[in-house]
């Protein structure tokens, strides 16, 4: 009997994991390569989009001619650079990347789980992320939201539980990651404190703030053009 329930787990598993990934699939293709999804979640979507193209027909990072610093970089320069490469439809090229990436947030939702408590909950996890109606609608608008979950998915890997967190790579992935996270919504700039902590708890004092000066070295390096062009 209990190696038939462990059976008839594991497929339903299989079932729903399927069935989220063609939901998401059908939601990008449905959402398309316009601007505005049928749900029309994605308020901030057109000034991206017009940001973006300035900066691809060379106008800079403007709106009608004046500079801006009010979006932060990167994604109105990911846009921008689709846009140089897929032409018309640069939008629908964005959602296929949004697609793989919300898929991975998933799974680092799943690995997280995981890691913390077991693989059994580990593979609820990843069924929730899948359904979750913010997780499973934002990859398809044009906004910052699908990337920077996917960045604080990845954060949070590098610090919960991660036996790798005294190594000079988990520093440098975590000194990137804020300052990508810091360069796609200023307010996760935030992360960087949770980092400061994490090292300082996770190791020997000693060992620790050699790690953090390289996480604040590195992250300082990501968003010192930014500062700079300010």
């Amino acid at each position: 009997m209990r190696d038939w329930f462990r059976v008839s787990t594991g497929k339903l598993f299989v079932v729903f994991v399927t069935t989220g990934v063609l939901l998401r699939t059908i939601t990008t293709i449905v959402a398309g390569n316009g601007i505005l999804t049928p749900w029309r979640v994605g308020g901030d979507a057109p000034f991206y989009v017009r940001l973006a193209s300035n900066i691809a027909s060379g106008f800079g990072f403007a709106y009608i001619g004046d500079p801006t610093a009010f979006r932060p970089r990167v994604y109105p320069l990911l846009l921008a650079g689709l846009i140089k490469i897929f032409g018309p439809f640069a939008f629908l090229a964005t959602r296929v990347i949004q697609l793989f990436v919300g898929l991975a947030t998933a799974w680092l939702c799943a690995r997280i789980s995981s890691r913390m408590f077991d693989k059994e909950r580990g593979r609820a996890a990843l069924v929730t992320a899948l359904f979750l109606p913010t997780l499973l609608i934002f990859p398809t608008e044009l906004m910052t939201e699908c990337l920077a979950t996917f960045l604080v998915a990845l954060f949070f890997d590098c610090i919960l539980l991660n036996p790798a967190l005294p190594r000079w790579s988990t520093a440098v992935v975590l000194g990137l990651t804020v300052g990508l996270s810091t360069l796609l919504r200023f307010n996760m700039a935030a992360l960087g404190l949770v980092a400061l902590f994490a090292l300082g708890r996770g190791m020997d004092w000693p060992l620790a703030w050699r790690r953090i000066l390289v996480m604040t070295a590195v992250a300082a390096l990501v968003i010192a053009p930014w500062l700079i062009r300010i």
